[in-house]
Order: C-alpha cells, then structure tokens, then sequence
C-alpha cells in the first residue's frame, strides 16, 4: 500500500489576540482552501473524572520531567504537560484495541468517554465565557484535512464536541510545502514568534492527510508585582557548586508557603485574578536528585495542601529560555511501543483502517519570568505515518536549582512546568 502520513500538531502558545485570525489566512493559497463551518461543541460536559485525570496526569508530568533532565549535566527544563495531553488526547480518540490500552497503561489515560469529557470540563474551566478574568488563556483547536480525505465521522465529531475543533479543507498533494509554511506561520503567529519552524522541510507532503492544530495563549501579571527597583545582582549557586550573579527579584509579603529544614521550601504566587498562580520549589541542594526521583502526585497534593499563608522574604531569579526535545524516545521508553510500530498500531477510530502508527513527536518551549509577571508558550508535534504567620519575615531564596509549576488553582491542573539550573 502506498504510504502516507499523518501529522497532528499541538500548540501552546501565549500572548496571543484574538485579531490574529484576521489575517491568518490572508495569502491566496495555489489549491483550494477552504475554512469550515463552525463546529458545535457540547458545553455541559460531566466533571467527575477531572480530579483523576489531574492526578495521573501529574504523575505523568513528573515522570516526564525526570526523564528530560536526566543524570547527566543538567540544563534547565520547561514544558507544558497540558499541551502534551491534548495532543495525545486527540490521538488517542482515534486508537482501538491494544494500541488504545497502551495509552492508558503508559499515560494513564481514563478510558475514552471519561478522558475527553475530563478535558473538555478542564478547559471549559479555564476559558469560561460568562466569567471576567484578569489574565488571558484561551484554547483553540483545529484540524487541517487533506480534501477528500476519509476521516471518520464520529472521530470528526468526538473532537468537535470535546476539543471545539474546526475543519478546514486543504491541499497537501499538490501543495504541501505551501501548507507547511503556513502551519509555520500560524503557529509563529500564535506565540508571537516564540516558536519559530516548528516543522521541518519535507514534515508535510502529498501523503499527510490530516494536522491537527491546538492553541493556547497564556498572559498574566502577578497579583502583587514585584518592584524593580528592589532586583538586583545576587548570587546563584550551579549544580557543580560554583556562584554566578545573576538578577535577583525581592519582596518581603504574605504569600502561601512551606518550608521544610533539609528537605524544601515553597511558596506560591498567585497571578492577577487568583485562579492561575506559579508554584516554585527549591529543594535543599543536596537533596535536589532524590526529590525529583520521589516526586509523585501524591507529594503534589500534599505540597499544594500544605502551603500556608506566611510573611516571606523572598528572593527569586529572572529568567528566560527555549527548550525543546523529541518525546518519542521518552515514551518508548516508559512502554509505548505499539502504537511506533508499523503494522501494530490500531489508529483506525480515525479513518478505519489499521495503517496509521506514530512515527515522531516534537515539543518546544518557552518561558520568561520577571517582576511584571510570566510569558510562556509551548508546541507540540505528533506525527503519524501510515504502515500561621512568624513574628518576623521567613526568608526563602531560589539560589540554587529549582522547580516550578504553573497551575489552574481550581483543578490543580499543571498548565506548564520546569527546572531552573542556571538563570542565565
């Protein structure tokens, strides 16, 4: 059979408006492109699998986040779990059989009704229409289907329900690296040119009959800004043990925290609005490995649960990088092997044949943390192919390695996380 790929691609991006749509689409394209009616999306999804779903979704992100850093000469780590779940999430929406139970057993994906009716709930959540906030976040889905291409019905309708996907008609085999470049550029669009060339020459071609796009953008200022003119140099102890100065933010305020002598501390700040808020880490330094080896989504819990109000003076770095890795090797690792290999993946919920396996998955990054607040943003590329207060301030400094969470505060969803190793 003659092959042909499949490409779905998740975007996180940040700092995105709304009137970038307006020209997205503004070249004349060399084939036909059509952009599809608006899809109608079930609004009251059930509830009742969300909290499992965060759960095992943050085992997922810890496990995730070991095997990025690795044992070796650690450099810094930032990657949004959220995006890589909805990417698989809509994957998996189309896998049966043995390959449908490996998602479940590696990622610990609920079974498929409750899996995306959880995710549907989170993210209705997170971008409620009735509800005023005072940060940005909003998700965008859509799907890019090679013209006449049999994609099925149901899968068609599954992820409009629960993802809010769109359709647009496009050309692939006459026009694939047109295509390509758009993709590119709407994903450059949507994160602000954060995320640059996300797929390569040659990733798109005749035989892609379908990518799927998610976008997310993410923007706030902390609750309580922190003054610059209170930053300044302040040293920065590097995995090795040798000091660096770099610039360090300070307030003394009531924040949620936990400090626990020879293991951690930690402290919360809460981002305009109070719904989204960053949650930084940082172990003793000695500690640092075996933390990160333990962490589970219980000690999550228990961290999240655990956290006080208390007075704090607190000194935390600037910082601002890229990351960026390829997942596949990381989920054959942790067992996801069928669903890589030609004539043993069963994807055939998307277009009912047994053809389609995953042949590559790609993630990237960025994040800026400074006193007015946070810009992050993230892609993720999946493709397939076919074969009590103290009487005086506690002082938490971040002057060593770190780890921080960004999270929906009513779900206690991860939106994104990382490690800091050196705030250069």
């Amino acid at each position: 059979m003659k092959s042909k790929s499949l490409f779905l691609f998740l975007l996180f991006p940040l700092l995105w408006s709304c009137d970038l749509w307006a020209d997205l689409f503004s070249p004349d394209p060399p084939g036909e492109f059509v952009i599809s009616e608006t899809v109608s999306r079930n609004l009251s999804p059930g509830t009742d699998n969300v909290e499992a779903f965060v759960t095992e979704n943050a085992d997922l992100s810890f496990t995730l986040l070991r095997r990025f850093t690795g044992s070796s000469v650690k450099r810094n780590i930032f990657f949004s779990p959220y995006s890589i779940s909805l990417a698989m999430a809509m994957t998996y929406a189309g896998a049966l059989g043995d390959t449908e139970r490996e998602f479940q057993e590696v990622l610990g994906f609920l079974p498929q009704e409750s899996l995306h009716k959880a995710l549907n709930g989170i993210d209705l959540l997170l971008n409620d229409e009735d509800k005023e906030t005072a940060f940005l976040l909003e998700v965008v889905n859509s799907l890019w289907i090679q013209k006449d291409y049999p994609v099925l019905p149901v899968y068609l309708d599954l992820l409009a329900e629960n993802y809010g996907a769109g359709i647009n008609r496009v050309d692939f085999i006459s026009s694939a690296e047109y295509y390509r470049e758009e993709i590119n550029d709407w994903i450059a669009k949507m994160t602000r040119n954060r995320i640059k060339d996300l797929l390569p020459k040659g990733s798109v071609g005749a035989d892609t009959p379908l990518v799927i796009t998610n976008a997310i953008y993410f923007k706030a200022d902390w609750l309580s800004q922190f003054k610059k003119r209170d930053t300044r140099d302040g040293s920065f102890y590097l995995q090795d043990g040798s000091e660096v100065l770099v610039p360090m933010m300070n307030k003394t305020a009531n924040l949620p925290a936990i400090i626990k002598p020879g293991e951690y501390s930690a402290v919360e700040i809460l981002y305009e609005g109070s719904e989204i808020s960053a949650v930084f880490v940082v172990p003793e330094r000695e500690y640092f490995d075996q933390f990160l080896e333990d962490l589970s989504s219980q000690d999550y819990w228990d961290l999240l649960s655990g956290l006080n109000p208390s007075q704090i003076n607190l000194f935390l770095p600037k910082f601002s990088y890229t990351w960026e890795g390829s997942l596949s090797d990381t989920l054959k690792a942790l067992g996801m092997i069928k669903s890589f290999t030609p004539g043993e993946a069963d994807f055939s919920g998307i277009d009912g044949t047994e053809d389609l396996f995953i042949s590559d998955i790609f993630h990237k990054a960025f994040v800026a943390v400074d006193e007015k607040g946070t810009e992050a943003a993230a892609a993720t590329a999946v493709v397939i192919g076919v074969t009590s207060a103290p009487p005086s301030p506690a002082e938490i400094r971040f002057d060593r390695p770190f780890l921080y969470f960004i999270i929906h505060r009513e779900t206690r969803q991860i939106l994104f996380m990382g490690t800091v190793f050196d705030p250069r």
